[in-house]
């Protein structure tokens, strides 16, 4: 019986690949894609749940733009042994609601390759813009980081992740959310998304690749970021930009802890009433696996 090896180098002239777009596409604010994503990640604020009597929709959840999946396949991206998150960041420049129709276009603008200790990186760098189609009014703008790792066959497979900062990391920001991730969520989150990679699911596959075990989406952690910016902030705030970047993973089961607070507590609100957000995640054993930030504006509140 033949088995085939998975690749250990990427294909040749990806570098390429820089410039290749997607062209404009329809993008759907749909309903029953926002609630599995508002379900996984525990956010309650009411702009973003169906009211009775309300006069609009609610507003889609925080990280939907990212949250949906791309087919970067489809952009000439290969698969690979390990597929990553690297970091995601989102600008909301306007407010979109459930049941619209946005347009998409996502652009490839950037791609490196680095060699690690156990095997190649390939990073791909995908920009997006979202729209209206009947004004071209941009609605929000979106960055993601997806990397492709061919490891190294005498290593063994492996995440390729950087090792998590320990404890200690912005120790004096206070802790603004507890989540204990189930596999439940993670299905929600996985069919809201469209993300079915097994390591989120399959804990023989996780272990195969070099996993600890079954771990969360980088974009529901990113969700979480999300939900613990906007309880800080209070009923009626707005969230203007939010990032995250994944340095190690967390798994399902284990608590997961957001901590947080204004990036310069000295200094005054930004234009507009907007407050700058400094956050870190840690894993259960105090590792700090993902930070980022958001920006949140408070001047809608009324």
């Amino acid at each position: 019986m033949t088995t085939t090896k998975p690749p250990t180098e990427p294909p040749g002239g990806v570098e390429a690949l820089v410039g290749r777009d997607t062209g404009w596409q329809p993008f759907d604010c749909e309903a029953w894609r926002a609630e599995r994503l508002l379900a996984a990640s525990g956010l309650t604020d009411p702009a973003y749940h169906p009211r009775p009597g309300a006069t609009h929709p609610p507003l889609v959840p925080p990280t939907y733009p990212v949250a949906v999946r791309l087919d970067t396949e489809a952009l000439g991206i290969p698969d690979a042994p390990s597929r990553l998150n690297g970091g995601n960041t989102i600008r909301w420049l306007e407010p979109a609601r459930l049941g619209e129709r946005l347009q998409r276009r996502t652009t490839i603008t950037s791609v490196d390759t680095k060699d690690g200790r156990s095997g190649r990186l390939v990073f791909y760098t995908l920009e997006s813009t979202f729209r209206r189609p009947d004004t071209e009014r941009i609605v929000a703008t979106t960055r993601n980081i997806t990397i492709r790792r061919y490891p190294n066959p005498d290593s063994g497979v492996g995440t390729g992740s950087r090792s998590p900062k320990q404890a200690g990391e912005d120790e004096k920001l206070p802790v603004l959310l507890k989540v204990t991730p189930t596999t439940r969520d993670l299905v929600r989150y996985a069919a809201g998304s469209d993300d079915y990679y097994e390591v989120h699911y399959d804990e023989p596959f996780a272990r195969r690749t070099g996993l600890p075990g079954v771990i969360s989406h980088g974009l529901l952690k990113l969700a979480w970021f999300a939900r613990a910016a906007l309880e800080w902030a209070g009923p009626g705030a707005v969230l203007r930009e939010l990032s995250g970047s994944y340095r190690g993973v967390d798994l399902v089961g284990r608590e997961f802890t957001v901590h947080g607070g204004p990036s310069d507590p000295r200094a005054e609100d930004g234009p507009g009433g907007t407050t700058a957000l400094t956050l870190v995640g840690r894993s259960a054993d105090g590792a700090v696996t993902t930070s980022g930030h958001a920006v949140v504006d408070v001047s809608e509140r009324a």
